[in-house]
């Protein structure tokens, strides 16, 4: 049940991921996600790659596309909304800032009784995952700076962090990039089944907001139950080029479409739901 709950509770969402964006203020960011500690990784002797984006800064809003999945996420702080196309290209929807915290807030009462539940039934495994979710509520981590390596650790009982970082990026586009991570791990945690509540990420980014750091690579190891490691690098290019104006004007076209056929939220999350389910 431990190691299941886990597994269930950690996405790649969490490391494939910026509020007021200026309009001269154009970026990309890839990111490749590499499993470092799966039996496929250890067979092969190396990370296996399990997940790539491309996250555009454009005009004050983000556009995150995700390779092999082909879903679209359009950042719009303007607006104080995520626009999601789907991989088809043939449905979207919208979903505000306030729609989601309100969804974070029910995820986080749900999380705190299951974890009285937990508490009440006693048992060392019970009280072990019980903890588990406390902390995912409210995470603590110890602090602990490697200047001389460019390097900064979060660390806990469950979750430790090690953070590659570039000291030397302006502030404001370091601020740009971790307002929008914010929020994708906001939507991330509501949106995909598989992604973990959003606050060990959120105090990262706090940390990194404070120094003024830009993240190069982001190393995540879960320690609860079965061992998990991911590593996400990012590589950040300080231009647009042809063809990422390309796809964003692509992707622009497809909102105006008049076929592009918009459902609620929770329509949209029930169907990323299924897709995610193996066939029977």
């Amino acid at each position: 049940m431990w190691s299941a709950f886990v597994r269930t509770t950690i996405g790649i969402a969490v490391l494939l991921t910026c509020l007021g964006a200026s309009p001269a203020q154009e970026f990309r960011v890839y990111t490749r996600v590499f499993d470092e500690g799966g039996a496929a990784s250890r067979s092969e002797g190396r990370p296996r790659v399990i997940g790539r984006s491309v996250s555009l800064f454009h005009a004050g809003k983000v556009y995150d596309y995700v390779d092999g999945v082909g879903e679209v996420t359009i950042f719009e702080p303007a607006q104080r909304r995520f626009t999601i196309i789907a991989g088809s290209g043939r449905t979207a929807a919208v979903v505000t800032f306030d729609e989601l915290n309100h969804l974070l807030e029910l995820a986080e009462t749900e999380t705190e009784r299951e974890a009285a539940r937990l508490a009440e039934r006693g048992g060392k495994e019970a009280s072990a995952i019980g903890a588990l979710l406390l902390f995912l509520i409210n995470p603590q981590f110890e602090q602990q700076f490697d200047e001389g390596n460019g390097r900064l650790l979060l660390t806990s009982r469950y979750y430790s962090y090690v953070v590659r970082y570039d000291e030397k990026v302006r502030p404001e586009y370091v601020e740009s990039y971790l307002r929008y991570a914010d929020w994708a791990a906001r939507l991330n945690s509501v949106l995909h089944p598989q992604a973990l509540l959003p606050a060990p990420r959120l105090k990262l980014n706090e940390v990194l907001r404070s120094r003024r750091l830009m993240p190069t690579e982001v190393s995540l190891h879960v320690s609860a139950g079965e061992p998990l490691r991911l590593r996400a690098e990012h590589t950040i290019r300080w231009a647009l080029d042809s063809k990422d104006r390309s796809n964003i004007n692509h992707w622009e076209s497809l909102l105006r479409n008049k076929t592009l056929r918009f459902v609620t939220f929770p329509e949209y999350q029930r169907s990323v739901l299924l897709s995610q389910q193996p066939p029977r």
